[in-house]
């Protein structure tokens, strides 16, 4: 009854569904039911909704095109869309990397005047930082094995207190990793550190976020989850100056399962560490 009144009489005129990837295929058809437009915005190489639903029984039902409602609307609807490939967010050299998830090439409309080198740093933070921002891959040789390598996240904290100690500027920083067991133990350190505006979180929960800079944790194990393409896409492109991914050095061996838009992104982005200076 409720449906029939409201297909009749829509209380709304437009109805715009944002971060539309997370939608299931139901959330739009509710939304059908509101207005008789509609808006929806969002971007099928990010994240698709989180299910608790055990993978291979989705499989088994053939129901991945109701979980990822977004992407099943843009392969099988047939309405007029659009794609922005202008980033306000990305520094130029940060859209370039990003643009290997996408069919055309993102274009940086970023300000650019926004600092991206920092000339109080000692070189053993600055030459993470790319002079054009945008990523680095660290390759560090932290615990294996393990989703809580400690002294991975002390020398997170350390370099995070050497930044804030020496920026004249206040930084949003992400630290950002897959598993919700290394964010619960990075808490428990850099919480007991003096540290300001420093976001501490999984990547599943922080689809939307903006940061200056972002360091993503990729911890020696479940190699093909942290670095599933949209989950990826979503941490390395999360920062308006620096994105930091550190890694185990197993990582290289691991990655052949990976898709090639990811390998490439890494790849590049390990070659792009400055060297000491003298």
């Amino acid at each position: 009854m409720v449906e029939q009144q409201l297909q009749s009489s829509p209380l709304f005129d437009v109805v715009i569904v944002d971060e539309a990837s997370q939608g299931l295929l139901a959330t739009f058809a509710m939304a059908l039911l509101f207005a008789k437009q509609q808006v929806w915005v969002g971007d099928p190489a990010q994240m698709p909704p989180i299910v608790l639903q055990n993978e291979d029984e989705i499989k088994q039902q053939k129901a991945e095109y109701l979980i990822e409602g977004f992407a099943t609307l843009c392969a099988n609807y047939l309405t007029p869309f659009w794609v922005l490939n202008k980033t306000y967010r990305l520094p130029v050299r940060a859209a370039t990397f990003t643009s290997l998830f996408y069919t055309q090439p993102l274009v940086s409309i970023a300000s650019p005047n926004i600092q991206l080198s920092f000339p109080n740093l000692p070189n053993e933070i600055s030459r993470w930082l790319h002079p054009e921002g945008g990523p680095t891959l660290i390759v560090a040789d932290f615990e294996a094995s393990t989703k809580k390598p400690l002294n991975a996240i002390q020398a997170i904290g350390y370099w995070l207190q050497k930044l804030q100690q020496n920026v004249n500027e206040p930084l949003d920083i992400a630290v950002l990793t897959h598993y919700r067991s290394t964010v619960q133990s990075i808490q428990q350190v850099l919480y007991s550190m003096d540290l300001n505006n420093v976001l501490i979180d999984t990547v599943a929960r922080v689809q939307g976020l903006t940061c200056d800079i972002c360091i993503y944790l990729v911890v020696d194990t479940g190699y093909i989850y942290a670095l599933e393409q949209r989950l990826f896409n979503v941490a390395s492109s999360r920062a308006r100056r620096h994105t930091i991914i550190i890694a185990h050095p197993n990582l290289e061996n691991k990655i052949t399962n990976i898709a090639p838009s990811v390998r490439s992104y890494l790849s590049i982005a390990k070659n792009a560490l400055l060297p000491p200076k003298a």
